[in-house]
């Protein structure tokens, strides 16, 4: 049998969803899910909507099982501007990513929940963050306790930017890593309305 259901619930989607995403009705996901064997072309539809292999769906491989073992992170549309800002933080969920508990531990204990990937705009950042990179964002984080990069709202934008605290004078510095943009004084730390603080970062090779 086919891993079609296991899939979908380890992505909590229901075979409506599925059948939306790829393209198909309800009833045709329900009647590969009974199939022994799936086509290729079947298959790989609903590989490519999990971004797993092929093998983790027809269950023809072992890495069928070990799959389902995986954390799901959400890729969102909401995009942190490393320049001057970007609209406000309304995230849409347009991906999954996977990746193994014990990958996942080694950066962050947060739940994978509270992980969300999403793809940064401009060049303030450089070269620690560019643009195009894609940055892991543990939104748990919703203060700047300490030295770190920060996924923040700044009026009615949302900016990536290091923030470096004094804690003696409670204020922190909001500064970029191109030193061509000047640094932004926050007085007082607990004003800083952070989405999150910047887990991991996936450099895009050109």
């Amino acid at each position: 049998m086919n891993n079609i259901k296991q899939l979908r619930d380890k992505f909590k989607e229901s075979a409506d969803t599925l059948g939306k995403a790829i393209g198909k009705p309800q009833s045709t996901i329900s009647k590969w899910e009974n199939k022994q064997v799936l086509k290729y072309e079947e298959a790989s539809l609903i590989a490519k909507h999990y971004n797993v292999p092929v093998s983790a769906v027809s269950g023809h491989h072992e890495i069928a099982d070990d799959i389902l073992n995986y954390a799901v992170i959400d890729i969102i549309d909401a995009q942190a501007s490393c320049g001057n800002g970007a609209e406000n933080f309304n995230p849409v969920v347009i991906g999954k990513q996977l990746i193994s508990y014990p990958s996942l531990r080694d950066l962050t204990f947060s739940t994978p929940e509270n992980i969300k990937i999403l793809r940064a705009r401009g060049d303030s950042m450089e070269p620690t963050i560019n643009d195009a990179d894609y940055i892991w964002v543990d939104i748990s984080c919703k203060q700047a306790q300490s030295d770190g990069i920060y996924v923040f709202c700044i009026g009615s934008g949302i900016i990536a930017k290091r923030v470096r605290i004094d804690f003696i004078h409670q204020s922190a510095v909001i500064v970029s890593d191109n030193p061509k943009y000047p640094p932004i004084q926050a007085n007082e730390t607990d004003k800083i309305e952070v989405i999150g603080r910047v887990i991991s970062i996936c450099k895009m090779l050109g």
